[in-house]
């Protein structure tokens, strides 16, 4: 079994990157999926922390993955907003996808990213058993300005969402209260998902915008 917290740090900083630290330290997951470091201090003091602790560590320009108290191999990724690695023999893809404003009307070269990264995303599900963290993208179409072709990915896309079929819960709400799920994780055919579930604690208390996802999965056969 592999214990996961995956969390969009929001571009922290040194202050808030303390506190996410101290509360990050706290958590009793194997694995942690960090999104949205940014480039600044608070991003550069999570990394000299967790290299001085000795963890094992894979990282893009927008991705940190830790390993705490399992074994991590490294996967080439093609683009800084993944990040790829072999975790209890599972291949994993740890994700922080091109955002659009789904609440008012986002630019029109911001939903051109996030077109053209759909698309450089889809082809890479094939290759992993997880792909797990701020997808950015909606399962339906609740909110004004998701884009169709984020749901259309979401309902083609060859995994299954760990979430399962309970209602929704947004990890993600904007200052108007409208709120989105967000930070997912989408799982194979070899993957037993044993909880998936949002923990609100990291938003509501300012360490970050968003909630964490917390996930134990045990690889079938």
């Amino acid at each position: 079994m592999v214990s996961i917290l995956a969390l969009n740090l929001a571009s922290p900083t040194k202050e808030r990157a303390h506190a996410l630290l101290e509360w990050l330290w706290l958590q009793p997951e194997d694995l942690w999926v960090l999104t949205d470091l940014g480039r600044g201090p608070g991003a550069r003091l999570i990394a000299e922390v967790v290299a001085a602790a000795g963890f094992d560590r894979a990282a893009t320009e927008q991705v940190l993955v830790v390993a705490r108290d399992v074994g991590l191999t490294p996967v080439e990724s093609t683009s800084p907003r993944t990040c790829g690695v072999v975790v209890e023999g599972l291949r994993l893809l740890a994700v922080y996808g091109a955002a659009s404003d789904p609440v008012r009307y986002s630019s029109s070269s911001q939903r051109q990213r996030k077109r053209e990264w759909l698309v450089e995303f889809e082809q890479l599900l094939s290759a992993y058993d997880v792909v797990v963290g701020d997808l950015n993208i909606a399962p339906d179409r609740s909110l004004p300005y998701v884009l169709e072709e984020e749901v259309a990915l979401y309902q083609r896309q060859p995994l299954r969402d760990a979430w399962g079929h309970r209602p929704e819960e947004p990890s993600w709400v904007d200052h108007t209260g409208a709120g989105v799920r967000y930070d997912q994780a989408w799982v194979g055919d070899a993957v037993e998902v044993l909880d998936c579930r949002l923990d609100q604690h990291p938003r509501l208390h300012g360490l970050t915008d968003h909630a964490a996802l917390r996930l134990a999965l045990r690889r079938i056969g």
